[in-house]
């Protein structure tokens, strides 16, 4: 993902806003189901999708043993189940749209792909991909009129990447245009995957919490992937792709649904009935990994928009961790970082989101504005620049405090008011056990 620039006008001055700035909601309501994600329709910013997640337990009666307390925890049956709900903000207002359930259990990641985004004069309809407990991603679209304030969501495609018994815990689409269909997925078992592919590699020993792309790729085809998991380790591997003209995109419709009919899945997962070494590792080459620079699992990455004099991406990460530390991270090669600035922000760092960057001034370049969603700390506005000695620092500058139970995503838009040629830029924020949903305004200081 890259970060979005904006006009000066846009922008809200760094300089005059204190790091202990707390921003009050502008509203806020409790939802049925506990939020575990949330992200803004591109074409449309003033709607969005927040992805749901329950666990329910209940007791196999077929297994049930009375002897001890141990024996009676085993037949305790756990399952998992999640819905989309679709908002709207009217008037800086919650305003809920539809919810659909989805069929492969909760929902853990959702992600927008601009890239495959079709519109016509009548309406648009935006390609999202939905992370599931039940080893699989469900491929959606937002239909939105251009005459009316109908939207509705539908899904479109079940492909079924691994196991049922798997979790696909985070989802990231290559950057660039020509690879826009290329999805990469972080997986619970230790794996990421291609989706739709039998690209795979198995980099981690435990959960993979996150999965993120450098911009990069070369002549050849060959571009790199980054992974975080549970055993605190950060992963390089590199790739071969093929650009959407050489194939046929995965993330389209293939049959046309009835309405109202359940979406098959398509598997795609690998064999099971091969060997772990055998399916270990599948057109991904491990480079290699840092595992020194977090004291934690790494559970979120973002590649800076830090570009060489060739123009290409310099490898400069920002990363996130159960620790609470986001740290920028620079390249030693081989897959080896070296920590250049990192900040303790309260709470486990869940997520990453780019908002802009900054012009440069006489003080620093390559100054980002990043959104970061912070669980039990909640959410925090971060400014992440280089000094013109080549140091990195890291300055919050605005905290939103009222997600206080697991802040597990949040997500920014520009809001165009009615009748108006200005704009607000709104956050929306949500908190998993007290199952909370906040719209902020950022305030305006120019």
């Amino acid at each position: 993902m890259e970060l979005k620039d904006k006009e000066p006008a846009d922008l809200i001055s760094v300089e005059d806003i204190s790091a202990a700035t707390r921003l009050a909601s502008t509203t806020s309501l409790i939802l049925d189901q506990p939020p575990s994600c949330i992200e803004f329709a591109p074409l449309h910013p003033n709607t969005f999708v927040v992805g749901t997640y329950s666990l329910a337990e209940s007791i196999d009666e077929s297994t049930r043993s009375p002897k001890s307390e141990e024996e009676a925890d085993s037949s305790i049956v756990q399952s998992r189940s999640g819905s989309l709900i679709l908002f709207q903000i009217v008037n800086l207002k919650l305003r809920t749209i539809q919810t659909l359930q989805t069929q492969s259990g909760a929902v853990l990641d959702l992600l927008f792909n601009a890239f495959l985004s079709t519109s016509n004069t009548e309406e648009s309809k935006e390609t999202f991909l939905v992370a599931t407990s039940k080893g699989a991603v469900e491929i959606c679209t937002l239909t939105s009129s251009h005459t009316s304030q109908e939207s509705r969501i539908d899904r479109i495609r079940i492909i079924q990447v691994c196991s049922p018994n798997v979790l696909v815990l985070s989802l990231a689409c290559h950057p660039s245009q020509n690879y826009a269909s290329t999805c990469a997925v972080s997986l619970s078992d230790g794996s990421i995957r291609l989706l739709e592919t039998q690209t795979h590699h198995n980099p981690h020993s435990l959960e993979v919490w996150t999965v993120a792309w450098s911009s990069n790729v070369n002549e050849e085809g060959e571009a790199t992937l980054y992974s975080g998991g549970d055993d605190a380790k950060l992963c390089t591997v590199s790739l071969a792709l093929e650009d959407d003209a050489q194939r046929a995109t995965p993330l389209q419709p293939e049959v046309s649904q009835k309405k109202g009919d359940p979406v098959r899945a398509v598997d795609t997962s690998t064999d099971e009935d091969k060997s772990l070494d055998e399916v270990a590792s599948s057109g991904m080459v491990l480079v290699g990994f840092d595992g020194k620079s977090h004291e934690a699992g790494v559970t979120a990455i973002l590649s800076l928009d830090v570009r060489r004099s060739e123009n290409t991406d310099a490898g400069i990460l920002l990363t996130g961790s159960y620790d609470e530390f986001v740290r920028v991270l620079l390249p030693l090669g081989n897959g080896k970082r070296r920590v250049a600035a990192e900040k303790r922000l309260d709470g486990g760092v869940w997520r990453l989101k780019p908002m802009w960057t900054l012009p440069d001034n006489s003080k620093s370049h390559n100054r980002s504005v990043i959104l970061a969603s912070c669980m039990h700390a909640g959410t925090r506005i971060l400014e992440v620049f280089q000094s013109l000695n080549g140091d990195w620092e890291i300055n919050v500058f605005a905290c939103l405090e009222e997600n206080e139970s697991m802040n597990y995503g949040s997500d920014w838009t520009k809001h165009a008011r009615p009748g108006s040629s200005q704009s607000t830029v709104l956050i929306a924020s949500i908190s998993f056990y007290d199952r909370k949903l906040c719209l902020t305004k950022l305030p305006r200081l120019i």
